[in-house]
Parts: C-alpha cells; structure tokens; sequence
C-alpha cells in the first residue's frame, strides 16, 4: 500500500529533488502517525484526555498530509506538517506537566528537528533547528527542577550530554541530507545527459535518413531520373554508413546503463583492425585532404574486439574532424613489458585542460565544433575511457590550443 502511494505521489514528477522531498515527507508523516498512535492509545488508557487530543490532532494532519502529497501539493504538505507539528510539540510540552507521567515528551522535538533538516533549506532549516534545539535545553531543566530524583548528574552535566547528543544528532541528518542531494544530483545530470544524448543521436539519424527518404519520393513521382538517384545515391550512403557505427555505440552505451555491459577480450592484430578503420574513415580523410601516417612498432594489442573499434575509431575520428585540411594525423605503436601503448597525434584545434579534465571526468556537458562545422556529440572520448578502465587500459592526453592533441591509450599485451 506505502509503494502505490509512493507511486503515485511521484508520478510525473521530473525533478528528483522535489522526488525526494515528497517520498521523506510521506515517511515521516507515517512515522507520526504510528508513534502518535501508541501515544494516543496510551494516553486514553492513562486518562490524560489533553494529550489525547494532541497526539489525535498529529494523526489527523499527518494523513492530510500524505493525501497532499498524492495530488502532487508537496509543499503545502510539508508547511502544514511543520506549521501544526511545532506549536503542538510546545503545548504537549506544556501540558505533560500537569503530569509527571508523560514528562519524556521532548522527545517530540527530535521529531521536529528531522523535519526542519529534510523538508527544509537554508535560512529557515537553520531557525527551526536553532529553535527546536533551545526548548529541547529548556526542558531538560525544567525536567530537572520537577524530578530532581531521577537523575544522579547535577543538571549542568545533564544539559551538557543534552547538547551533545542534539549536536551529534544534527551532524548526522545533516551529513545524510548532503549524501542525499549529492546522489540526487548525480541522478540528475544522468538524466539530463541521457536525454542529451538521445536528442543529440535522434538528429543525426533522421537527417540521412530523411535525405535518402526524400530523394527516394522524387525518383518515385518521376522528378528524377535513375541516373540522376544513382548519383545521389553515393553521397546518402556516406552519411548512412556511419549511423551503423553510432547505433554500435549506442546498443553498447544502453547495456553500460544497464550494467550488462561486458569485456570479453583476446588477441588484437592492431595493424589489420587500423587498417578497416581507416577505409571506414576514408570519405572524412580525404575531404580534409588529411594524411594519415602509421608507424606500427607493436603489433598485437589484448582487448575486447568490439570496445577497441568504438575506442580507436573514436579518437582517429576526432582527430580528423579536429584537424585543419591539408595536415597530418599520426598513429605510433609501441610496447613495454607489460602493456602496448597506441598514440594518435594530430594538428588540430587541440583542447583547454578545463576540457580535458571534463573528459577524464566522463562529463557530456560540452558541444564542440570541428574545422569545418562538424558537430561532437559529446559522448564518443567519454564512453571510451569507461571502455578503457573496462578492459583494464588507461589514457593520457596532452594538448595545446591550435596546435594539436595527444592521445595515448595503453592496453594490457597480454
């Protein structure tokens, strides 16, 4: 029943903050009426007709409380809860002594304080605790003054553990509310650059396809001629073959998402894999009149065949579309004891370390332009270092702006 009204209550709601804020309310307002149910039920056992009634009032406000949340009123819910939880934990406060029996109602305070700390933020969070905390003191001495004989510490040191264990307390909520956002702030940009990416890949596949789409309906009512379809035909297919490609990295991204994603390596030809890649990638090449150089000391490399084609064509890709015409990429194996390193160099538009370090970092957030418009789409580099750190590889990368960039990424040799 608690998950369908979780459910509910959350549906349709994007933002994770606001996510968060309305499930911690709907616990707490059920945590409230449990705990002021056995009050209430001990109350009227007791007689204590006017704590009764509080603990009522309580029960009733938190189940109005979690109906606001249900239509989507969060924060209504929350004022209310907090606006009805404080000046009733004062008068219960006031009330229990009339009787001495239920003088462990400041108890309630901490209750109000969880509240403050997760419904709560900035300026106000910091008041109600501050405010909370002082009457939870006060009533430690005024408990004091009442039953003297029970308690064997003088009342400074009673009020002394009181304070540190109200501190620690809100140390701990605190440092739970941080881990909390910080999660909710990782889900966050997740969520963002997923539809980033989403939108991004959506533009580039409708494009070609929309071109061919087009070309196909002319040729079909008679605007071209079969000659004049079979040349344009040559230019759509160098745009659709690519989409295979990103659709690749795509399916493999997607299983990453899901963790299913997995490294099966084995024994790489690096000269024969370079050499498909670089047929793959000739249309680019040879627009920009670029020349590509290989000098290829080692020649076997231990990976997973598949993360290796996303990694190399990833990073020669970039190096082409980040090139100026009539320049020269150089791709440069060697190998030590234990790993072979493969370095691609180029003379492009090259990279700030604000940039880099956003790349190591794994952050999609940045749009780059190529030397002649072409578009980044902000995933390849950083979906193959995650496929590097997967097959046990690294990458070091070096760069100055409008000279050129460095890559180097080194895999296990066996």
């Amino acid at each position: 029943m608690l998950s369908v009204i979780i459910k509910q209550s959350v549906s349709g709601i994007e933002n994770q903050f606001e996510r968060t804020r309305i499930v911690a309310t709907i616990y707490i307002a059920l945590i409230l009426i449990i705990l002021c149910f056995l009050l209430f039920v001990s109350c009227l056992i007791y007689q204590v007709i006017n704590m009764a009634i509080l603990n009522a009032i309580v029960i009733i406000v938190s189940l109005v409380t979690i109906y606001l949340c249900r239509i989507h009123k969060g924060n209504i819910a929350k004022n209310l809860l907090l606006a009805t939880l404080i000046p009733l934990v004062v008068l219960g406060i006031h009330l229990a002594f009339n009787d001495l029996r239920f003088t462990d109602t400041e108890n309630f305070l901490f209750v109000v304080m969880v509240v403050a700390v997760f419904l709560l933020d900035g300026i106000i969070e910091k008041i109600v605790s501050t405010i909370t905390v002082i009457f939870f003191i006060y009533f430690k001495h005024l408990k004091y003054t009442l039953k003297p004989e029970d308690f064997n510490s003088p009342e400074f040191l009673l009020i002394i553990n009181s304070i540190g264990v109200i501190v620690i307390s809100y140390l701990v909520m605190i440092l739970l509310k941080k881990l909390l956002e910080s999660i909710i702030i990782k889900l966050n940009k997740a969520n963002e650059d997923q539809n980033r990416l989403i939108n991004i890949i959506s533009h580039d596949i409708r494009s070609p396809i929309r071109t061919f789409e087009a070309l196909l309906d002319a040729y079909l009512k008679g605007y071209i001629t079969e000659k004049e379809l079979l040349e344009n035909s040559e230019s759509i297919k160098t745009k659709i073959t690519p989409l295979k490609d990103m659709i690749d990295e795509l399916l493999y991204w997607s299983l990453n998402q899901l963790k299913g994603l997995k490294c099966n390596p084995s024994k790489i030809d690096l000269e024969e894999e370079l050499d498909k890649l670089l047929i793959q990638l000739k249309p680019e090449s040879t627009a920009k009149n670029i020349e590509i150089v290989k000098e290829l000391n080692q020649k076997d490399v231990y990976a997973d065949p598949n993360h290796f084609k996303i990694i190399a064509r990833n990073i020669i890709h970039n190096s082409i579309k980040y090139s100026p015409e009539n320049s020269t990429i150089k791709l440069i194996s060697n190998a030590d004891e234990k790993s072979t390193s493969l370095i691609v160099s180029d003379e492009g538009k090259g990279m700030s370390e604000e940039q880099i370090c956003k790349i190591m970092n794994q952050d999609i957030s940045v749009l780059t332009k190529g030397t002649k418009g072409e578009v980044g789409k902000g995933v390849g580099l950083t979906f193959c270092i995650h496929l590097l750190k997967l097959n046990k590889g690294e990458v070091n990368i070096k760069s100055v702006v409008n000279e050129g960039t460095r890559f180097q990424i080194d895999l296990p040799n066996r």
